[in-house]
């Protein structure tokens, strides 16, 4: 459009030039042809004059059009600068305002991060991302997978979708992270904005379904296999040989009342009631107690704080936690002793700690990450990492397993 008129304003220029030049040669054909056909009159028109004067109006009026489509340019251009100033500001108002975590990276390094990344990610400020790579944010056994994605999204070669991955919390806890990327360009270069949401929780309750799934399958499925085998042998001997008959008939009773336990079990992984209905601390007491017959163990017990005030959500994960901790000492452990202890520490005792111990027969945990135990393990420690806590387990074969549970309390009171 301006090159259009720049060409307008030039031929016009040119038609005025020409039309003078033209008015000029004809004055002063005028001027020659009287001159030869009568005298000298008093007045006389000099052409130059009127020359220039034609000229400089062209010129004028030139000037005058560039003017204002130079006012009209500047105008539209501040327009727009304003525009775009507004647009900015919303759309950066929109991904800092975002539940979802966002960050803009260019050549492996992040350009931009917003505060729901920052949060995700253990920073308080997401500032302290800004020029640092990409890699940190990965799990390491992730880094060769997602880089070359990355640098295919980058050059077009893959298409937008979404991805899950394992990122790595500024603690060292392992995150489940979704994420989707788009191609943009960023200070005039090609660079990759990427959303990232948390979907941790979503995973663990698909965990503790598989692990559930498990013990269904080696626990419940196999105990009434057992009775039912020992019930078929009742059957089979009892009109020959009272003896065997009635041994059968028992260890079938035995296994059916342990498939009974073991349902109770379940279903109290699926419904927490107790803790409805009495509160965090007596509830995993009571658990306690009752898994604690059911093995036969011997408890220490002690717990330092009456109740804790916990959202209900916050109460349920940390009722889970224990209760998957207490689980393992009985499915696994072979322990005739368990230890809890709950207390607080800090000066406004903001801080729960709890400890969870057996003197089992132990484990090494790179051998059992793919059986039920090893998700329960996983879950715990994602759970607590939600509630802003860690969970760390140690464990050795022979020496018995200790769960360290360490929680910050937002309100910093126990009640």
């Amino acid at each position: 459009m301006r090159r259009a008129r720049i060409i307008y304003d030039v031929t016009w220029m040119i038609i005025a030039v020409l039309l003078a030049s033209f008015l000029t040669v004809t004055f002063d054909l005028h001027e020659r042809l009287v001159q030869y056909t009568r005298p000298l009159e008093s007045w006389e028109l000099d052409e130059t004059p009127f020359f220039l004067f034609f000229v400089a109006l062209s010129c004028a009026w030139f000037a005058y059009r560039r003017c204002r489509e130079l006012l009209r340019e500047v105008v539209e251009r501040r327009q727009v600068e304003k525009e775009l100033t507004d647009s900015e500001a919303r759309y950066r108002t929109l991904v800092e305002a975002s539940a979802q975590g966002i960050y803009i990276a260019q050549e492996g390094v992040i350009r931009f991060a917003n505060r729901a990344l920052g949060r995700l990610f253990g920073y308080e400020c997401p500032e302290a991302l800004i020029d640092e790579e990409v890699e940190q944010l990965y799990a390491p056994h992730e880094e060769a997978r997602l880089t070359a994605y990355s640098a295919a999204a980058l050059s077009g070669h893959a298409e937008p979708r979404r991805y899950e991955w394992h990122g790595m919390h500024r603690d060292g806890t392992t995150l489940w992270l979704e994420s989707l990327p788009l191609r943009i360009t960023w200070d005039g270069a090609a660079a990759l904005m990427v959303t990232v949401s948390d979907i941790t929780e979503r995973r663990s309750q698909e965990q503790e379904r598989r692990k559930i799934a498990f013990d269904i399958h080696d626990g419940i499925a196999q105990l009434m296999v057992g009775a039912q085998h020992h019930l078929e042998a009742f059957d089979y001997l009892w009109r020959d040989d009272a003896s065997p008959a009635e041994d059968q008939l028992s260890r079938g009773r035995a296994k059916l009342r342990q498939a009974i336990v073991e349902t109770r079990r379940l279903m109290t992984q699926l419904r927490p009631v107790n803790l409805e209905t009495l509160g965090l601390i007596p509830a995993v007491q009571q658990y306690l107690n009752e898994l604690g017959k059911d093995a036969g163990w011997e408890i220490d017990y002690h717990a330092e704080v009456a109740a804790l005030n916990l959202s209900r959500d916050e109460e349920t994960a940390l009722f889970r936690i224990l209760q998957e901790a207490l689980t393992n000492a009985w499915k696994h452990a072979q322990t005739a002793m368990v230890r809890l202890s709950l207390h607080t520490e800090g000066e406004k005792d903001d801080l729960l700690v709890v400890y969870v111990q057996d003197w089992g027969k132990g484990f090494e945990y790179a051998h059992i990450q793919s059986d039920s135990q090893g998700i329960g393990l996983m879950g715990m420690r994602e759970r607590a990492r939600l509630l802003g806590g860690v969970c760390s387990i140690e464990s050795r074969p022979g020496r018995g397993t200790t769960v360290r549970l360490r929680i910050p309390l937002q309100h910093g009171e126990a009640v």
